[in-house]
């Protein structure tokens, strides 16, 4: 398969030194940096600097910008205060996922962080329901998103140790102007985001590295956020999908912020019902291809769709994500793949009841 076109400055920085890239979320960034085994063992016992340049922003602006987020989303917006924030979900009016998203509350707008692919659909959502609302939204181009990822982050990035979770501040990191942010589930890994000027990506990304931590590319990354479960829009949640099916994407839902768009279909499920699909780890031959889309069935029935597979193989088998009918959804099920292979469900988080 032909490396991708770099998308940034830091991009083509890799693609220079003959770094293999991979593409995410319409971005080019490092497949493998010097061994995914490595560097997966770094982000779950120390401190791992990962490129997450598919990452996007856009902000919202106007005197009404905080409540109609708010309205928008299932996270608290309404009540921040300039360097508070949070994440949360976009969701339709039906409950389904629009895009994953972090909200930061500045003295005059609001930023907002998605993935780069789903930037357009979510400002589309947002401008469909604005009617009377002084509230304006704008591309913000130009950033570039690091992240420091592991136990350990916050000795690499100790700008960052006081504040809250979402929280961000402003700095100077090693001569780099930087945003820093406390990050407690960076798909799955406790962390830091670093946010910075395109341009001045490899200089941080640098320095970053410079202070201990051990650069990674996507393959130990995704590996690290299938085995904690943690969706990415798009690949393994998406418009067929409510939060209630990911045990991750639940805690994003405030209960007490009153109502929002998509607010009442995802109540309903969660105090009179449950999801009928459910967002499961399973197994799969280490050999299998990458078949995210795939439909998973048992007998003639499609029962599920497969997701992310993790790159790095334990053994003979590798770790995927699949949103799989309830029904068939217990651990040890063995459902069918094409091609003739099979997917053993391992089990999952579970979203609590209510």
């Amino acid at each position: 398969m032909p490396s991708p076109t770099p998308t940034s400055p830091l991009a083509r920085a890799f693609a220079e030194s003959a770094m293999p890239l991979t593409e995410r979320g319409g971005a080019a960034v490092p497949e493998a940096i010097i061994d995914p085994r490595l560097e997966r063992a770094a982000l779950e016992t120390a401190a791992g600097l990962v490129d997450l340049g598919f990452l996007g922003h856009f902000t919202a602006v106007g005197r009404h910008r905080q409540r109609f987020v708010h309205n928008m989303t299932t996270c608290q917006v309404k009540a921040l205060t300039p360097g508070q924030g949070r994440f949360g979900l976009l969701v339709e009016q039906k409950g389904h996922v629009v895009a994953q998203l972090v909200v930061e509350a500045e003295a005059d707008a609001l930023r907002v962080e998605v993935m780069r692919e789903k930037a357009e659909a979510a400002m589309a959502q947002l401008v469909k329901y604005r009617v009377a609302d002084d509230v304006r939204f704008a591309e913000l181009p130009g950033l570039h998103v690091l992240a420091v990822l592991g136990p350990t982050a916050l000795d690499v990035v100790p700008e960052a140790e006081d504040l809250d979770d979402y929280a961000f501040r402003d700095v100077d990191l090693d001569g780099v102007p930087a945003r820093v942010r406390r990050n407690p589930a960076r798909l799955g890994i406790a962390g830091v985001d670093v946010t910075v000027a395109e341009d001045d990506a490899q200089r941080a990304y640098g320095a970053l590295a410079t202070r201990g931590a051990l650069p990674c590319g996507q393959a130990a990354l995704d590996a690290v956020r299938v085995a904690s479960e943690w969706p990415w829009d798009g690949v393994d949640i998406g418009l067929d999908n409510l939060p209630l099916e990911s045990a991750r994407l639940y805690a994003t839902v405030d209960w007490d912020k009153g109502c929002y768009i998509g607010q009442e279909v995802i109540a309903m499920t969660h105090y009179r019902g449950r999801p009928n699909k459910l967002l499961r780890r399973v197994t799969i031959a280490a050999d299998a291809p990458d078949a995210a889309g795939a439909t998973l069935t048992a007998g003639d029935k499609a029962v599920g769709v497969l997701g992310t597979a993790s790159p790095v193989a334990d053994g003979d088998a590798r770790t995927a994500l699949a949103v799989i009918k309830r029904k068939h959804a217990e651990a040890g099920t063995i459902l069918g793949l094409p091609g003739g292979g099979t997917a053993r469900v391992e089990g999952g988080l579970d979203a609590p009841s209510a």
